[in-house]
Formats: structure tokens, C-alpha cells, sequence
């Protein structure tokens, strides 16, 4: 019995393996017709240009007066109209060529998370390693300055998070704060 499952799974994999170098095959040979143009050839061409013209991001939106036209398109489309120090503003901009809520929402995370990254690292605890003697391991002893850049962490986080909630309207879940004795499990 063992015998035969062992044939079969040989067998599966010669026939896979013989499968795949056909798939390859067959698709380097029609990479090298490929360079001789053809009627075929020139027809899907004309068709991809056509169709990637055709596929122009096309919304209608209210915009500000001066801001872009009514119809946007992948000629057109301007980042540098969109960006600007203004995050109200910026949302309400990304919001008016169309982007998703969520996507917005992310955007402008990310973006407040890169402007607090250096002072939130300044707070955090320093890793200890895993390898570490088990005196330096320890949470029970907690310095008073360990509780202060905490404190003052989480400070930043709420700060954080009122930013982002009046840049956005909308609640802001905040990170889960890690002490020094939080439980791991």
C-alpha cells in the first residue's frame, strides 16, 4: 500500500513537472512571435490604447470655484491641486475627486502618525531583550521617570487622536497604551 501511494505521488509530480515546462514553453514561443507585428497584434494594441483612454477616471464633483474641472481624467489630474498644509482642507479635496472614506481616513492617519512618530519613539519603552538577566527583566520596581514618560506618552496619543478626530469628524479609535507590568497573553 505504501508502495503504491509513494508510485502515484512520483508519477503526480513528473506529470506537474512536465505540465509546467509545457505552460512555459508555449508561452516563450509566443513571446517570440509576439515581436513580429501582425494584424492580430496591431488590433489588440489599438484596442488597449483605446480602452486605457476609454478608462479615464471620469467623476463629476463639487469642487471650490478655484479648483479642478467638473470632469477629471488621467490627463488632467493634478496632485499638486489636491495637497495642501491645510488637512481640513486636503480632506475635503480628496473627498471631492472621489476617494473612498476609508481611504482618506488612511491617508491622513498615516500622515499624522509620520508627523508624531519621533516624539512617540522618544516616550516608549526601551525593548528589553528576551536573552536578558531576569533582574533586568523585571517589571515589579517601576521608577517614577518610567511613569512619567507613560503618562506623558499617553498624553500624546490623546493629543493625537483629538487631531486626527477634528481633521476628520469622526471618531478616531486610539492605540492601546503598553506599561511596563501590562499582561502579555
Amino acid at each position: 500500500m505504501k508502495g503504491l501511494a509513494n508510485f502515484l505521488l512520483a508519477l503526480s509530480a513528473i506529470l506537474l513537472a512536465a505540465w509546467n515546462w509545457q505552460i512555459r514553453q508555449s508561452k516563450s514561443s509566443d513571446l517570440a512571435g509576439s515581436a513580429e507585428p501582425t494584424a492580430s497584434n496591431e488590433s489588440y494594441t489599438a484596442h488597449a490604447k483605446m480602452e486605457s483612454n476609454s478608462i479615464a477616471v471620469a467623476q463629476t464633483a463639487t469642487a471650490p470655484q478655484n479648483g479642478p474641472p467638473a470632469q477629471l481624467n488621467q490627463t488632467n489630474f493634478n496632485w499638486a491641486w489636491i495637497e495642501v498644509s491645510d488637512y481640513k482642507e486636503y480632506v475635503k479635496r480628496l473627498r471631492a475627486v472621489g476617494f473612498p472614506e476609508e481611504l482618506v481616513r488612511d491617508i491622513i492617519i498615516a500622515d499624522v502618525d509620520k508627523m508624531y512618530e519621533s516624539r512617540e519613539q522618544a516616550l516608549k519603552p526601551k525593548p528589553v531583550p528576551y536573552d536578558a538577566p531576569l533582574a533586568q527583566r523585571s517589571t515589579l520596581d517601576i521608577s517614577q521617570e518610567d511613569w512619567q514618560r507613560i503618562r506623558d506618552l499617553r498624553d500624546l496619543r490623546v493629543e493625537k487622536q483629538t487631531v486626527l478626530e477634528t481633521i476628520l469628524d469622526d471618531y478616531v479609535p486610539r492605540e492601546i497604551l503598553r506599561t511596563p507590568i501590562s499582561r502579555n497573553y
